[in-house]
């Protein structure tokens, strides 16, 4: 094996399969005059890039035939620059024909450019985590986080998650399968284009209900009871006191999928509940039961009936 001697300690990466690779490092004796590929795998040194792809496959850690040329490479991506390159074999073609798939760097290269430049996706920013890499999506207005992609190398192959507000939205609602594939370019920049322009639901508004609130208190409860005899909450208030504070159904997607609407379909089902609650309130008719009194109603009451005493 003849290499140059600058490369020494630069590691390279044999790719039986699209999704896996064991990595070497090429090393060099200069009493020797002579170059090596140490195996991280099993811990041995091998003369050839030859003869550590068989001592792989003696291991049973792949099978089959494998070209040196065409299935190591020098970075742990087989749409890199495979070791012809530097061994002075330019004419040797990309052995899994991919060139259009993306990596992990691929993606952050993507995003850092279209921010320098101001591009599309000027306002997403990007950071490396172990093994992985996040997406930023900020509320216009504000620099609180609304959406994020994660994305998850699996070898050369990607899975993602992307969560709205913190919570991971369901794959039904995602434009391709989450579990770890190919991801071309085109791929990922039509999952970024769709989670850049997802429309966020942020809960049913108080606002001219606030009556509501301080009846029913952080939480909207059940009057019917579950299988243990329980009343459970079916909407929680969030931002309480704030000028966007909102009930958040227990089954909100998160998400608006109709063009003419702000809220979400369960969270819209909210408002016919409130304004029930509203008019009961303005017609006097606001008896309720202690399991859907809010703190402050039922320290009122707790005060009026030592009053009475």
């Amino acid at each position: 094996m003849h290499i140059r001697p600058d490369l020494k300690g630069k590691s390279v990466y044999f790719f039986p399969t699209l999704d896996r690779y064991f990595e070497g490092i090429l090393m060099f004796d200069a009493k020797e005059k002579k170059a090596y590929v140490y195996s991280v795998k099993n811990d041995r040194k091998y003369e050839t890039f030859f003869k550590w792809m068989i001592g792989l496959k003696n291991q049973k850690l792949f099978k089959g035939k494998k070209s040196s040329l065409t299935t190591i490479f020098l970075e742990s991506n087989p749409t890199s620059p495979s070791i012809a390159s530097i061994l002075r074999e330019s004419d040797y073609p990309l052995y899994w024909k991919s060139s259009m798939l993306m990596s992990l760097e691929d993606i952050f290269m993507l995003i850092q450019e279209n921010i320098l430049l101001g591009g599309k996706f000027a306002e997403i920013t990007a950071q490396k985590i172990n093994g992985g890499l996040e997406l930023y999506f900020f509320k216009k207005e504000g620099k609180s986080l609304e959406k994020k992609i994660l994305f998850i190398a699996k070898g050369i192959l990607l899975e993602y998650e992307v969560y709205i507000l913190n919570h991971v939205l369901q794959g039904t609602h995602l434009p391709f399968p989450v579990k770890a594939g190919k991801r071309t370019l085109n791929d990922i920049k039509d999952l970024i284009q769709y989670v850049f322009s997802l429309n966020i639901c942020y809960g049913q508004s108080t606002t001219g209900l606030e009556d509501v609130t301080y009846v029913r208190g952080t939480q909207l409860v059940n009057n019917a009871q579950n299988s243990s005899k329980e009343h459970t909450p079916f909407a929680f208030l969030e931002k309480q006191g704030q000028p966007d504070e909102a009930y958040r159904h227990v089954d909100c997607m998160f998400i608006v999928k109709s063009k003419n609407k702000n809220i979400c379909e369960n969270c819209e089902k909210l408002k016919k509940t409130m304004q029930q609650i509203h008019r009961r309130i303005l017609t006097g008719k606001n008896s309720i039961k202690v399991i859907h009194a809010s703190k402050n109603l039922l320290i009122e009451k707790v005060k009026e009936q030592r009053k009475s005493y």
